[in-house]
Parts: C-alpha cells; structure tokens; sequence
C-alpha cells in the first residue's frame, strides 16, 4: 500500500512538470527505507496506467496509448483524456491517440441517433393500415361516383363549367392584381375558353413562377381586350352551375358575379377545408386537395401554375364529391324555403 502511494505522489509530482519518470514497467522495486518484504505483482493493473495529466513528446492533441492494455482499459484511457482535456477547456474532439504502432486514432464525436432516426428507413405497419384504409375508401367513392355519373343525363352534365384566372401584379408594389389570362373547360375538361388579356396599365410583377405569364403573352396580336373577356366569359357562364377553386378572386379580375346557388367553390366546402387552432375552418391549397382525393398531380414544384390545368382539377375535385355537395344544398335549399313559408304565414 505504501509503495502505490508513493508511485502515486510521482506520477502526481510529473503531472506538474517538476521531475521525469519512465513509464511504470512490469517489475516494482522495493524502498530501501520501506520495505515490508513483500514483491507486486509483476502484470500491469488499471490503476499502474500513465495518466491522462502526464506531459508527453508530442504536441497537446496527440495522446500516447500506453502498452499492455486490454481494450476495455484503453478505452477508459481514451474517456479519461477527452474528460481532461474538456476540463482544461481544450477540444476534445481534436485529440488523437497513437498507440504503440505510432498509428494515429483520430477522434470522432459521434451524434447520438434517436429510435425515431433509426426507424425512419423502416416502413411503419400503423401507416401502412392507415394508408391502405384511404386508398380502399378511395376505390370505393371512385367506383360510387362513376355509378352515379352514369345516371347523369348529358343535359345535366354541360350545364357545370370550370373558370380559372391567371393573375400579374399592377401598381407601385405590384400586390394589385390584374387579368391575364382565362380559361374555362366542361365537365369532360373540353377547353371552351383560354385567352391571354391585354393589361392597360404597366405590370411591375408577371410572377411568372407562379401565373406563367410572360410579357409576349399579354402583347401578342391573340390577346384580347379585358371587355372582350368578360363578355366571353359572360356567355358561357349564362344558365350554367360555376365550379372552381377560390372562385371570388377570378370573379374580382373579371369584374363578374355569379348566383351564390349556381356557384361551386371547392374552396369553401366544408369537407375540403382544415380546421385552425382558433376553431374557424379555412382553405386548402387546390394541389394538395386533387392529390388526396384525386390522384391528380399540378402546380409541381419549380413549373408554374396553368389555368386549364387548375380549372380541369377543379371540376374533377367537385366530381369527387358532387352527390354529397348536391344533397346537401338541397337539403339547406329546403330548410330555407320552409323557414321563409313559415315566416310568411
């Protein structure tokens, strides 16, 4: 016991610089003032480990690996140094430790992975049954709607018509939106109508990447008058059922209204719509809508916006839903019309 706490007032002593020891060996010596008869053992144990704090040859981020450790001990050796050094304010993650073979193991701080991390490559079983459940439920309103289509008469069929607009920015800022372009297309996504507009006033934003409008589109000798447009949009609009997406801005452009009985708006059916954190209900994006319950992919990302593509999606995304949409207006029709009688009476 004596003989280690001397060894150990060494090893301290050479840790503060003031004298040079050699490496402990694999045979101890006895004191010649105390000496209790009694030889160590010759094998080398943790605790007979250079410590991490001794001075070494080689610069503060090179650690020599003493010889004779059992990999469990070097790897406490390695722990214990990047814990000093982190004490001494140094960056542990540049010390390099060379073993006897002068190889250099450098470093490495590894980032812990989470269980969610490391499970992401795998498929999950609760989203996959999850995924199933809406693609059968898919198939199943997919082949509902196409019965019930059959049913429809082609008279009832050409009255709903699809408008979507295309929008550039006017004034100072360029926020103030302006026509240009049109299109309209049938319940079969037959094209009626799709005209660039001529702007009267300066553009100061196209936004091109998203209404795809480029100057030559709007001065072409095809572009027509906004009063052109709005009469040709008037007359394939008379007696017909408007459906479309966000419908009060194309309107507003065009400078039009449309019976709010004869209107569509895929925007504002309530099934179609996220509830907020405040309770209120709000829109969704057209794109994300045609994809969930469509199959239908528009607006990828970096392509701009087309106006019959989106008014095509429209009408494919009311079709989805038009037997629930037309009983349900009808049901609110008869709820009102039995108010109105009984307010009359």
């Amino acid at each position: 016991m004596r003989e280690r706490r001397k060894k150990k007032r060494m090893y301290e002593k050479k840790a503060a610089g003031e004298i040079e020891i050699e490496p402990p060996t694999t045979t101890t010596t006895t004191s010649s003032k105390e000496n209790d008869g009694s030889d160590l053992p010759s094998r080398k144990r943790p605790h007979d480990v250079l410590p991490v704090t001794a001075k070494t040859n080689l610069d503060d981020t090179k650690i020599i690996i003493p010889e004779g450790l059992s990999a469990k001990e070097a790897k406490k050796f390695r722990k214990d140094a990047r814990r000093q050094a982190k004490a001494e304010g140094r960056d542990e993650t540049k010390l390099v430790f060379v073993g006897a073979n002068d190889k250099e193991e450098p470093t490495v701080k590894r980032r812990k992975v989470s269980q969610q991390e490391s499970n992401k490559n795998f498929p999950n079983l609760k989203q996959l049954v999850v995924e199933q459940r809406k693609q059968q439920e898919r198939k199943r309103a997919e082949k509902t709607r196409l019965e019930a289509e059959k049913e429809l008469s082609d008279e009832i069929k050409q009255r709903y018509v699809a408008l979507d607009c295309e929008m550039v920015g006017v004034g100072s800022s360029g926020k103030q939106s302006a026509l240009a372009r049109a299109s309209l297309t049938d319940w079969e996504g037959k094209v009626l109508m799709d005209s660039f507009v001529q702007v009267p006033t300066k553009v100061t934003d196209f936004r091109t990447q998203y209404s795809g409008v480029l100057p030559k589109h709007i001065q072409s000798r095809k572009a027509i008058t906004i009063e052109e447009c709005r009469q040709k949009v008037t007359d394939l609009l008379r007696d017909k059922i408007l459906v479309g997406h966000a419908l009060k801005n194309d309107l507003q452009v065009l400078m039009l209204t449309h019976p709010a009985v004869d209107t569509r708006d895929t925007a504002k059916y309530r099934p179609y719509q996220r509830l907020g954190g405040d309770g209120k209900y709000r829109p969704r994006k057209l794109r994300d809508l045609v994809a969930e319950h469509c199959d239908i992919i528009i607006q990828r990302s970096g392509e701009s916006h087309d106006s019959v593509d989106d008014a095509r999606a429209a009408m494919e995304l009311f079709k989805a839903s038009r037997v629930a949409w037309e009983a349900a207006l009808e049901r609110k029709q008869r709820k009102q019309q039995k108010g109105a009688h009984k307010s009359s009476s």
